[in-house]
């Protein structure tokens, strides 16, 4: 087992040396988090509502509407097994 003499205290000369670099290291993840990088749009909770002059996706429509039509293509289910 560690005697208390192997861990001598921690100078103030250290300290002050640790002082400044924690302080850069707060600030930076500051301006991180309150400036993120990428662009990222701040309005991402409340989306905007469609333009007023372009109707939205009518039956049928595939293009020129607000919001676009994606194609899903379905496999019609297997028949079933006979019994025997």
């Amino acid at each position: 087992m560690r005697e208390v003499e192997d861990y001598p205290p921690v100078t103030w000369r250290r300290r002050l040396k640790v002082l400044p670099l924690a302080l850069v290291v707060s600030l930076g993840i500051a301006f991180l988090i309150l400036f993120p990088q990428g662009g990222v749009k701040h309005q991402v909770l409340r989306p905007q509502p469609p333009p007023a002059d372009k109707a939205r996706c009518a039956n049928g429509q595939q293009d020129g509407c607000v919001g676009g039509r994606a194609m899903v293509i379905a496999v019609p289910a297997p028949p079933p097994a006979a019994s025997r």
